[in-house]
């Protein structure tokens, strides 16, 4: 499992097991288990596609809210994402295609779809809204 998507399944096992107030502080307390430099705790990308997707209720077991404080493109990535692998879940087994077919084949991505990948497979992304 890719480092950042096992953050991104931590943070939502501990919010929904109570053990983290928010999402936010599930990433932060997660991040920081996984990741021995601040850097890497820090890195935004990773967080705040994940903080975007949850702030659209798309996560099983969080609840629509606000989690990201900006607009970012990261959130929009997200979106899109997530709407490309309800069309084609065969998507998630590609992260270079899936990529490419939100329309960002000029930029290299950092992360992100390692975040919606590993959510995607591991049921925790809803399929439908």
């Amino acid at each position: 499992m890719a480092a950042y998507g096992t953050v991104a399944v931590r943070a939502v096992t501990l919010y929904t097991a109570g053990k983290a107030s928010s999402t936010v502080d599930g990433w932060e307390i997660a991040a920081l288990e996984m990741f021995d430099t601040e850097s890497a705790q820090k890195k935004g990308c990773p967080r705040t596609i994940f903080l975007g997707i949850c702030e659209g209720g798309n996560v099983q077991g969080v609840p629509r809210g606000e989690y990201n404080t900006k607009l970012s493109d990261n959130k929009l990535y997200g979106l899109k994402v997530i709407a490309a692998l309800r069309l084609n879940p065969v998507l998630a087994e590609d992260q270079a295609l899936l990529w490419k077919k939100i329309g960002n084949d000029k930029l290299k991505p950092n992360s992100q779809m390692d975040v919606l990948t590993v959510l995607w497979m591991a049921g925790l992304i809803r399929a439908i809204r």
